[in-house]
């Protein structure tokens, strides 16, 4: 019996006998997912690489393929993922970079995972297996439900296989620093988005910004003479950098207060229009990307964060807690969740119960 026939039966078995099930690969994002019960359901067996033909721009993978060796194949065509998903501690799956729908320091310009999905295979809640997209860039005619896949972080079922579109390598990459406050920063990510630079991430901390801009040679260095500032980084670390912000690996990420003082701090993802005022915070609590539409913050009052993430259009996550969605959001989410999972076999850190509407 080959894996994806194991899985379905033990996705029927859960079925019949009321059990639940929670999807797993490598365990490389249980750092920032709250605990889920239920039996694991392990995907890593179905690995490699389907088809990948440079020419057309797309890879299709089995989901328990390691993210590294997906990379390793891309670059050996001078190609990339341009989303990047994180690899936390180093390993990840492409199925769970699909299921957990988060990008790297890029997103912004190059698009986020769900804009890299072409086409899945998956193993729903009835142990039924759905194909979707294709392996095409132009293949669907009225919704793409496989991008619904995308973040749903398994809640729709168990994902097989992944087409993914990818694109070519830039030639040149190159960082450059400035020094300045939080509010300035936001002001000058704004100013220059205007100007088609081609910046593909930004970090700012500590009263330090850092831009990172990838293209052909050419147009890297007349970004960088037109920007001014400091070269941040020399070329052996720059990749660094960004690689460790992509991984949380970076020194920001870890708990630096000790737990007396602030028993309930949390990591907080929030995600607001770039115009959004920056909070008000203590030295090395505050982070941002995506020219300031993505915010760290470490916090210990989970109300005064979510009331400033709503009072700015915006959606918060604490990194280890149930990914709370808004009830316009949940409704939506759980009628999905109930056509492909009627019995809901597959549980998921997706919190689609309870709560009120002003959650």
């Amino acid at each position: 019996m080959d894996t994806g026939a194991q899985l379905a039966a033990a996705i029927a078995r859960a079925r019949e006998s009321g059990g639940s099930l929670v999807i797993g690969g490598m365990g490389s994002k249980s750092s920032i997912s709250p605990a889920v019960s239920g039996d694991l359901l392990v995907t890593t067996e179905m690995s490699g690489i389907v088809h990948y033909d440079p020419a057309e721009l797309v890879i299709t993978a089995q989901a328990g393929t390691p993210l590294r060796d997906l990379r390793l194949a891309l670059h050996q065509h001078d190609q990339t993922l341009l989303c990047d998903p994180p690899r936390f501690r180093g390993s990840g799956t492409v199925g769970g970079a699909v299921a957990a729908g988060l990008s790297g320091p890029g997103r912004p310009w190059h698009g986020a995972v769900r804009d890299a999905v072409l086409g899945v295979r998956l193993l729903n809640g009835r142990a039924e297996t759905l194909t979707f997209g294709g392996q095409v860039m132009k293949n669907v005619a009225g919704y793409d439900v496989s991008r619904l896949v995308a973040g749903a972080w398994g809640a729709l079922g168990v994902i097989l296989e992944v087409s993914l579109r990818v694109a070519p390598r830039w030639q040149a990459e190159q960082t450059v620093g400035f020094g300045m406050a939080a509010p300035e920063a936001v002001q000058f990510c704004r100013d220059i988005a205007r100007r088609y630079l081609p910046i593909s991430g930004t970090w700012w901390a500590d009263d330090r910004l850092y831009l990172r801009l990838s293209g052909s040679n050419a147009a890297v260095q007349s970004a960088v003479d037109e920007l001014g500032g400091v070269i941040a980084l020399d070329s052996s670390s720059w990749g660094e950098l960004w690689d460790e912000l992509r991984d949380h690996a970076h020194a920001f990420f870890k708990p630096r207060w000790e737990q007396p003082e602030s028993p309930n701090i949390k990591l907080w993802r929030i995600v607001v229009p770039a115009s959004a005022p920056v909070p008000q915070a203590g030295p090395g609590r505050l982070a941002l990307e995506w020219g300031g539409g993505l915010r760290w913050w470490w916090h210990d009052d989970a109300d005064e964060v979510h009331s400033y993430a709503r009072e700015h259009r915006g959606w918060a996550w604490a990194l280890g807690e149930p990914i709370a969605l808004d009830a316009a959001q949940r409704k939506l989410m759980s009628n999905i969740k109930a056509a492909f999972d009627p019995d809901g076999v597959l549980h998921s850190p997706l919190h689609l119960t309870g709560g009120s509407d002003e959650d």
